[in-house]
């Protein structure tokens, strides 16, 4: 498994794969548990199991439901639309709304989230043994951290392209900066794109807004748009040449501390 460093301490990048999860044509499925349709974004492919993600969305009436496993060392939730009601995050019911987030490092206890009509989320999580690579096995009554979207919460440049804006959803600091997952937004005119580079991190993105085309190192390059997820995995060489004013993606690195290497084209 690729490691990268930070302070001396070497987390795994964990993503390995390529992967490309388009929203067009997404195969839906109903989930006999909960009642919710969700789509797989082949997280699970990519990371050998060790985490998975889902775009789930409520195509009936209200429900509530026990949607993360408490045995789950990793949760993050995401909301893209829509309402969702966290029950027993505290003495208070909290409410998601449209962008934002909830995460837990650590097992926990067990949680009803109440899915209003129409509500879209997704869900990044880690499989039930994923102890070793989290550095969890003593976190056994994690609480959640809680984020909600606004516009001062975003910080231009602070990540590697000063024409994008960037929002911490608070996960590398409540996993030890062994995941970090932002939105990352378009602040200004970029100069050509992203140019040519890799990262030490393996990642995950899931487009919010916009679109952009992606090129990549050995594989056919994509227009992507909202509702598209892809998986990079660490030295993967790729290209942004160009995006939408109004592109904006949520992203997963692992781990938090990585290096990005500029390429010739």
């Amino acid at each position: 498994m690729a490691t990268a460093a930070t302070g001396g301490v070497k987390y795994p990048t964990i993503v390995e794969n390529f992967s490309y999860s388009p929203i067009d044509p997404a195969i839906w499925r109903v989930d006999d548990r909960t009642g919710l349709e969700f789509r797989d974004l082949a997280l699970d492919a990519s990371t050998h199991g060790k985490l998975i993600a889902r775009h789930w969305r409520n195509a009936g009436t209200e429900k509530v439901v026990d949607l993360v496993d408490s045995r789950s060392p990793f949760a993050f939730l995401f909301l893209l639309s829509g309402t969702v009601v966290a029950e027993g995050l505290g003495d208070e019911l909290v409410s998601l709304l449209s962008f934002s987030s909830a995460t837990r490092y650590g097992r926990g206890s067990a949680t009803g989230w109440r899915f209003a009509p129409g509500s879209e989320l997704l869900q990044i999580a880690a499989d039930n043994e994923a102890d070793d690579v989290l550095g969890t096995a003593d976190i056994t009554d994690a609480s959640w951290t809680v984020t909600h979207d606004s516009e001062d919460a975003y910080v231009v440049g602070q990540g590697p392209r000063k024409f994008f804006k960037y929002r911490d959803l608070g996960t590398s600091e409540a996993t030890g900066r062994r995941i970090h997952i932002h939105v990352v937004a378009v602040a200004g005119e970029a100069p050509g794109g992203t140019g040519w580079h890799r990262h030490t991190m393996g990642q995950i993105f899931y487009v919010l807004t916009g679109g952009a085309q992606l090129s990549l190192q050995r594989q056919p390059w994509v227009n992507v748009k909202a509702g598209d997820a892809m998986c990079i995995c660490a030295g993967l060489g790729h290209d942004v040449p160009v995006f939408t004013n109004d592109y904006a993606v949520l992203e997963m690195c692992v781990p938090t501390d990585y290096d990005t290497i500029d390429l010739d084209d």
